[in-house]
């Protein structure tokens, strides 16, 4: 396996007060009110909500599918996943494709810095992730977001204003359930899709199997078979850095994939479409080339050196 090299980070990483004020809301609003206004019907809304948003909104329609291209759907679907993506309480679709876009960069190059790899502890990296932003030197990477998305009125609507209609969802579910439902329906769910996005992404890079390894990359991901399904397949991360274009995570049959389900129904109901599975995406090949790259403004950035080009199975 390739060596990790880990220098120090490039650029500033500064503490976010804006993402602190938000998780310290949902810890306030939810973990310590839930135990007060639990009911039958408020943890099952809570429960209901929540797969809905992860699996529907931002692990099918955000990540595999307008991230990594892997299926194709109407724009009717397009922005319903991603208002649901939104509503895991994360952030704007067109700020995490960015965020995202930063990250798998990185990641592909033989040095990653320290923010965007995984050779430091939980705690930090716990801080870092949920609580801090990263700003670049003035000649480093910036992020790429697809035209067609950057440029989309509704997506732009969402991203810039996705905390009002997260809050939003708070009166519907008051009138149905009460008080208790928003504490489950609201805050407890954008706690649990926070704090369970950090962990998923933590330990898939951290824990579990690596079957693949991704040759000139600084990170290759792992499969954490513990979280595979609970992660609606994003456990099976170490088959995502092999397969990046598949919108099949889990490709051995033992390998519970949710999200993998949910697009065979919706590709049967004629809702998505032109969709990759990993036998036809096939292990990665080729990542970036290394030179000097654009972003979507038309800055020239400079790409680190080294370059991931082949996933190849490990032998053991």
């Amino acid at each position: 396996m390739h060596a990790q090299t880990w220098p120090a980070v490039r650029g500033e990483i500064r503490p976010s007060p804006s993402r602190i004020a938000w998780l310290a809301l949902a810890l306030i609003t939810g973990p310590l009110l839930a135990v007060r206004f639990v009911t039958p019907g408020a943890i099952a809304i809570w429960m209901i909500i929540t797969a809905v948003t992860l699996c529907a909104g931002h692990s099918v329609g955000l990540h595999r599918g307008l991230i990594h291209g892997a299926l194709k759907m109407g724009k009717t679907t397009e922005r319903v996943l991603i208002y649901l993506a939104a509503q895991t309480g994360m952030g704007g679709p067109l700020t995490m494709m960015g965020m995202h876009d930063l990250r798998d960069r990185w990641q592909n190059q033989n040095k990653c810095p320290e923010y965007y790899g995984y050779g430091h502890g939980a705690t930090k990296d716990a801080w870092w992730y949920m609580c801090c932003e990263h700003v670049p030197q003035p000649d480093d990477l910036r992020p790429q977001v697809d035209p067609k998305f950057a440029t989309d009125a509704f997506q732009i609507h969402i991203d810039r204003h996705w905390r009002a209609h997260v809050v939003a969802t708070a009166l519907p579910l008051y009138a149905l359930g009460g008080v208790p439902w928003i504490v489950w329906g609201v805050a407890m769910r954008v706690t649990t899709a926070i704090l369970g996005h950090w962990l998923v992404n933590y330990l898939a890079h951290t824990r579990g199997d690596q079957p693949w390894v991704i040759e000139g990359a600084g990170e290759h991901g792992r499969n954490y078979k513990w979280l595979g399904a609970l992660s609606m397949g994003e456990g099976w991360h170490n088959n995502h850095h092999a397969f990046p274009r598949s919108a099949q995570l889990g490709i051995e049959k033992y390998q519970l994939d949710p999200g993998w389900m949910l697009i065979r129904l919706l590709q049967r109901a004629g809702l998505v479409w032109d969709v990759y599975d990993a036998k036809r995406a096939g292990p990665r090949k080729e990542a970036h080339s290394g030179q000097a790259a654009s972003s979507a403004a038309g800055a020239p950035t400079t790409a680190p050196a080294g370059a991931a080009t082949v996933a190849r199975k490990q032998v053991y």
